[in-house]
């Protein structure tokens, strides 16, 4: 009898917790609407992909167009205050004449860190901690630049960087 009085109360608390996922996986919304800011766009788009109407695929397409326009605007911009702000502290790094190598720490190794972000199109952590990544990163830039792939950051590296930023800039 305690065996089937056990099983019972076994089977029904699996009954609730499943009832209890099932109710909560049918209740979530959507995870894409949590990411959205901006309600309206949500809207807009929500009217192209179920009009049929012309006049309104039209406005939503330029309501989509106008807002990448902008976020586009917005991206250059920020890019280019980041490559002069970049350059300016590599001129500064010149300028000091800094050597910096794998176990080297600061601001300074920041620097060479968001430079090789921006070089590599790469979205790494800027930690101020010279590592085996950035140094890696380092001989690649190097070898690509026709310089001695040491993996150290010297004067011809920095220059190098300083001029690639020049051409990238605009």
């Amino acid at each position: 009898m305690k065996q089937f009085g056990f099983t019972l109360a076994t089977l029904v608390i699996i009954g609730l917790l499943g009832y209890g996922g099932y109710f909560a996986l049918t209740s979530l919304k959507n995870p894409k609407t949590y990411m959205v800011q901006d309600n309206e766009k949500i809207g807009d788009l929500h009217k192209l992909a179920t009009s049929t109407d012309s006049d309104s695929i039209r406005y939503t397409h330029e309501t989509v167009i106008a807002t990448t326009t902008a976020v586009s605007s917005s991206v250059t911009t920020t890019a280019t205050a980041l490559d002069s702000s970049l350059q300016s502290q590599l001129q500064k790094l010149l300028d000091q004449k800094i050597v910096l190598k794998k176990g080297s720490r600061g601001a300074a190794v920041g620097t060479v860190q968001t430079f090789m972000n921006t070089y590599f199109k790469k979205t790494l952590k800027i930690d101020n901690d010279f590592g085996k990544t950035l140094e890696a990163d380092v001989k690649k830039f190097q070898t690509q630049n026709k310089i001695t792939a040491t993996g150290q950051v010297a004067t011809k590296t920095i220059q190098a960087m300083i001029d690639w930023t020049e051409k990238n800039t605009n």
